[in-house]
């Protein structure tokens, strides 16, 4: 089994934040479209539970691009099948499209629900009318929908993301399913960290407030915290996100997309060049420190956590007295203070 992920790399407008391999340009899809049922065929045969439409902004694509993708993978009956939406790119009759063409989930790119943070983040493709109006339409025909969120913003309280927050889910939460809620990272050569450097806007503040803010404010409202960034009511976690952080078999195209395929026993990471005018792929066999690396920073991330058989004995302890980590025998998981210091724990457990 697998799951694929295609990625569109191209936007109608850049954000300030965004150091994604995305690009502001004209596509010609039938081209794309060639090259990409191509790239598919490159891959191993297999079991594909579940596919992910990502960006850049794949919402531009047209539902017979969709359409075509999917049948060119076939993945199996019920498999999860996602889009990720800028709210001003689809209408009602778009989003039908999409459903008939095989969409099932979709991931709306709020980012905040006032305009003038819109703003700020250089989020000027959408406002908040705009998302709004996105999410009741995206309810009516899916029932499956999530929306994303960015906490932690240049100038932004502990209070501020606690009313907004809270404000979003009242609005919302009769028509979503689920939460992805990110804290704003400064990437480097980003319009936004450039002000940040400059002094024109401030430096976030330490962000673990936030996080227990998070997780607190969306409890309440059913969204139970099922990775770090990711809440969820019952039933409705991203089965192909989960499909990373379990560290199952995952293929990806697109420029830049990563793929970690298992043949004989060994992991291999497959790399797509970031040119969108080159689509080699590069192969790596990975070594068992590195599988073992890219095991704890994926699981340790969730609340399924990975096989304490992966950690040793004295450090599994070392954690549990720490009050940083739980482990039932055969699964070591981090408790939410052992999450919010994710880096440290994984750099503490793979140091000889």
């Amino acid at each position: 089994m697998a799951t694929f992920y295609i990625h569109w790399p191209f936007c109608v407008s850049k954000c300030a934040y965004c150091n994604f391999n995305s690009y502001v340009a004209h596509a010609d899809q039938d081209e794309w479209l060639k090259k990409y049922k191509m790239l598919i065929t490159k891959f191993p045969s297999a079991e594909i539970t579940s596919v992910y439409f990502g960006g850049g902004t794949p919402s531009l694509l047209s539902p017979s691009f969709i359409q075509e993708i999917l049948d060119t993978i076939n993945p199996i009956n019920n498999a999860e099948i996602t889009i990720e939406i800028n709210p001003n790119t689809v209408n009602y009759e778009k989003l039908l499209q999409f459903k008939h063409a095989g969409i099932n989930r979709v991931s709306i790119g709020v980012q905040s629900i006032y305009d003038d943070q819109l703003k700020l983040l250089g989020r000027t493709s959408h406002t908040v009318s705009d998302a709004v109006l996105c999410i009741k339409n995206c309810s009516k025909v899916f029932d499956n929908v999530s929306i994303d969120l960015i906490y932690n913003r240049p100038f932004q309280t502990h209070k501020q993301w606690e009313t907004e927050l809270t404000r979003a889910v009242e609005r919302f939460s009769d028509n979503i399913k689920h939460i992805s809620c990110y804290e704003l990272i400064l990437e480097q050569g980003t319009p936004l960290t450039k002000s940040v450097k400059q002094g024109i806007l401030p430096a976030p503040i330490n962000c673990d407030k936030f996080f227990d803010i998070t997780r607190d404010v969306l409890h309440k409202f059913g969204f139970e915290l099922y990775e770090i960034s990711n809440f969820s009511q019952n039933g409705f976690q991203s089965q192909h996100n989960l499909s990373y952080w379990k560290y199952d078999d995952y293929y990806g195209i697109g420029p830049g997309a990563h793929s970690r395929i298992t043949q004989n026993g060994k992991k291999i990471a497959i790399e797509q060049s970031n040119s969108i005018n080159n689509f080699t792929f590069k192969e790596t066999v990975l070594t068992d420190t590195d599988v073992l690396e890219e095991r704890l920073i994926m699981g340790l991330r969730t609340v399924y956590g990975v096989p304490s058989t992966l950690i040793p004995t004295e450090k599994i302890n070392a954690l549990k007295d720490e009050k940083y980590a739980m482990c039932d025998g055969s699964t070591f998981v981090l408790t939410f203070e052992g999450m919010k210091r994710l880096n440290s724990v994984i750099t503490y457990i793979i140091s000889s």
